[in-house]
């Protein structure tokens, strides 16, 4: 059994994109019945696009995997269509990242420089907001 004071602490750094997908579009439509010329809309709604979702996993050691996949972006929501036909709703991108992680947010004006430099990696840090610190198995 391996206490707390015996595990190798190992510190990682990635910087991924998340994007959310955005809803789908809805659609315009009337009712065109016989003895119903102007019948009233009956158009459905977008479906709501996915989520992008951080899970903490005990069985997550590193953020290795983030070196190889930088962007992750969920599936936009489908349209609507006439005769009430709501659009289908996409479903959560569940993201596992090891426990302890903490999760910053880069403004996005800086999002894209190249912090190889010491001066614009300090810029970046000093304007950097936490948004998270995924301490417990499971947390979101």
């Amino acid at each position: 059994m391996i206490t707390c004071d015996e595990r190798i602490k190992v510190k990682d750094l990635a910087r991924i994109l998340v994007k959310a997908g955005s809803g789908g579009k809805g659609s315009v439509h009337f009712r065109h019945e016989k003895f119903a010329p102007k019948g009233g809309p009956d158009g459905g709604d977008g479906g709501k696009g996915g989520d992008v979702v951080l899970v903490a996993d005990e069985n997550v050691e590193s953020l290795v995997e983030f070196n190889f996949r930088k962007r992750f972006e969920a599936k936009n929501g489908e349209q609507g269509y006439g005769k009430k036909m709501h659009g289908k709703d996409m479903p959560e991108l569940v993201v596992r990242v090891p426990m302890g992680t903490v999760v910053w947010e880069i403004p996005p004006a800086l999002a894209d420089v190249d912090m190889r430099k010491r001066e614009v990696f300090e810029k970046v840090l000093a304007s950097r907001q936490m948004v998270m610190d995924m301490k417990e198995n499971g947390q979101r």
